[in-house]
């Protein structure tokens, strides 16, 4: 038979295992999450794409990616003007989001240096076939720390 001190002692020793394992798991916890906050963009920008596929053309000037009324079968470009304001390199991932994705092609990561400006083009490709009528959609720029 066990006895009451073997018993506690036992018993402490399940406690402290426990605590090992609870604290063991708070620590991994605590390294994923600070990895995954510190990780992520310095900045995002989303910037609506557009255009109207017709007859004639169209000319639109404003912020957003608005390439107006635009022929089958054609193509046009605009730039983004992109800059580094920050004391680091910067890494820029360009995403292009469904509504516009099969006509819009993009260089898809830029590395931008420290005080460096960069025009981004973004051009429009457009099938003979493409149904008349409007399309859009968004494309998302990240801005990521570049350690390279």
């Amino acid at each position: 038979m066990v006895s009451k001190k073997g018993k506690e002692v036992k018993k402490k020793r399940d406690i402290i295992k426990r605590e090992l394992i609870f604290f063991g798991l708070l620590a991994v916890v605590f390294v994923l999450f600070s990895y995954w906050w510190f990780s992520g963009p310095v900045e995002t920008r989303v910037i609506d794409v557009n255009f109207e596929v017709g007859d004639s053309l169209g000319v639109v000037v404003g912020e957003d990616l608005d390439f107006g009324r635009v022929f089958r079968g054609s193509s046009s470009t605009k730039i983004v003007n992109l800059e580094n304001g920050h004391d680091f390199p910067l890494m820029v991932r360009v995403l292009v989001g469904e509504g516009v994705r099969d006509f819009i092609f993009v260089e898809p990561e830029i590395i931008l240096q420290l005080g460096e400006n960069y025009g981004l083009h973004v051009n429009l490709g457009l099938p003979e076939d493409i149904e008349f009528g409007s399309y859009s959609g968004k494309m998302k720029l990240e801005f990521r720390e570049f350690e390279g």
